[in-house]
């Protein structure tokens, strides 16, 4: 007999799961989040006021949230005028084609690259429901509507997806270059969708320049970029940044992409995930940052080789001449298997598992009801074989105390192995790295692990109005909640919409 499709229920969570996790209710989820984007932030939040918002409005655009016209009107109102990332629209230009240096000079002066990623990224979303995504390159994903959240298919997933969907952007053997419709799954989904939106045609090309002339400043000789020109330090987060800046706009002739590429590969550590910095440990953010970065600078080039470009592989923002030594030394580090089995190990084994087969652990320790993981009993007998497991028979009253501690914090953190991602080797579990973990998985076509114990991590992490950190930290914020919700439409949870577009943290708009 085939098995029965859990059906949603109360919030969107499977009745199968009801007893194993608590509800995520995305009705409450959405509302909080509404408030946090109506309501002023602390003075100490000014700097990244346009980060906050497009947590608030990705978040917002996964939970299906429909913004009314007054909603985009003043979102693109506070992105345009931010001073962290001032556009000029062309509703607000005389002529879309006029040269309007005082435009380039303004936006010479110090701007954040960080802020200017998230408000093109804002601007992408508010823009969707105006114009259709451009069809030039690839035909546009489906996306289903919201009518369609409540029906579930056999994944559990809101919608009318069907196994062979990808929960997210994939790619193929036969969809590299992303152009004809033969390139296309099934059932009619693009693997790989180019990066842009019709919204970003109300940038004027005036405003455009003065991004391409900011981003070459920005980028240094070693192909790393700062965040701002007033700010010294470099690291792979503002190359990802400078990446789809560059490929929304269409800046590519402002950029060192080879450089770019050959910063980010030397980011790479031995066990095969990235550090934020050559020669830095290994970090899942860090490794989504790295991977997101060559994966679009490997789809454009890619896609200027399908379009009859000769010198698109050995372009370098015009400064490279094509077939040279140095052109082919930086093709044949483009080709390094980057995303290789061993950088996919490395992120597939940041998700933390249930142990439970320390014998010690076991003799002393009760599950946890709805988890996998297992906590110490509340008794001194518990406390005592910790101590004597970690401690020498003979010691000081204050160092056992301390590794009394030790060994019961140590225990606390393996209660958490129930499915969350870790950061780094022997960390513990936090949400948002189901999506920076998740999300660099999805790039490289690999799916979440364990996504049943994933989503009953994040339902264990949900306090009403947003995620915690871990289940045990205070309070919620707008970083994993976004981060959170991300790994919800990774998992194809009920209610969040989807295919996720691992490079942007939205839909596939």
């Amino acid at each position: 007999m085939a098995p029965t499709t859990p059906q949603p229920h109360d919030g969107g969570v499977p009745a199968s799961e009801d007893k194993l996790q608590p509800k995520i209710n995305l009705d409450e989820l959405r509302q909080g989040l509404l408030e946090s984007m109506r309501q002023p932030q602390h003075p100490a939040m000014e700097t990244n006021r346009v980060t906050l918002l497009y947590f608030c409005v990705a978040s917002l655009q996964l939970l299906r949230h429909k913004f009314t016209e007054c909603e985009k009107a003043q979102i693109a109102e506070f992105v345009s005028t931010n001073p962290a990332c001032k556009f000029t629209l062309e509703s607000e230009s005389s002529s879309c084609f006029e040269e309007d240096e005082s435009i380039e000079e303004d936006m010479l002066q110090p701007r954040s690259i960080a802020n200017m990623f998230a408000g093109l990224v804002i601007l992408c979303i508010v823009w969707e429901a105006e114009g259709e995504v451009e069809q030039t390159d690839v035909v546009a994903a489906k996306v289903p509507d919201s009518s369609e959240t409540d029906t579930a298919d056999d994944n559990g997933a809101g919608g009318n997806r069907t196994d062979p969907v990808p929960l997210c952007p994939v790619r193929s053997e036969i969809s590299r270059a992303g152009i004809a419709a033969d390139h296309l799954d099934d059932h009619g989904f693009s693997r790989r969708k180019r990066l842009t939106s019709s919204g970003m045609e109300k940038i004027t090309p005036a405003q455009r320049r003065a991004i391409g002339q900011y981003l070459r400043r920005c980028q240094l000789e070693d192909g790393s970029f700062l965040n701002s020109i007033s700010e010294l330090g470099t690291d792979v987060r503002f190359s990802y940044c400078a990446a789809v800046i560059a490929e929304l706009l269409d800046l590519w002739d402002y950029v060192d992409r080879a450089s770019m590429k050959n910063y980010a590969l030397s980011c790479r550590g031995i066990s095969g995930g990235f550090g934020i910095a050559p020669w830095t440990e290994e970090h899942g953010g860090a490794s989504f940052c790295a991977v997101a970065c060559l994966e679009i600078v490997r789809d454009y080039e890619e896609r200027q080789a399908v379009l009859g470009n000769e010198r698109a592989i050995g372009h370098n923002g015009g400064r490279a001449v094509a077939g040279s030594e140095e052109g082919e030394n930086r093709k044949s580090e483009q080709s390094c298997d980057y995303y290789s089995t061993k950088a996919i190990n490395w992120l597939r084994a940041r998700q933390r598992k249930a142990p439970g087969d320390e014998a010690w652990l076991h003799d002393r320790c009760e599950p946890v009801a709805g988890t996998t993981g297992k906590v110490p009993k509340s008794d001194e007998a518990a406390t005592q074989s910790c101590i004597s497991a970690l401690s020498p028979t003979t010691c000081e009253e204050r160092a056992k105390e301390r590794r009394r501690r030790f060994a019961i914090a140590r225990l606390a953190e393996l209660r958490e192995d129930n499915g969350g991602f870790e950061g780094r080797f022997d960390k513990r579990a936090d949400c948002c790295y189901t999506f920076w973990v998740g999300g660099a998985l999805g790039l490289l076509g690999e799916p979440i692990p364990d996504k049943e114990n994933c989503l009953r991590f994040l339902a264990q992490c949900f306090a009403r109005t947003g995620f915690r950190k871990s289940p045990n930290h205070p309070k919620p914020d707008l970083l994993h909640t976004w981060a959170s919700i991300c790994g919800l439409s990774l998992c194809g949870y009920p209610g969040v919409r989807g295919p996720l577009d691992c490079r942007l943290g939205t839909v596939v708009v």
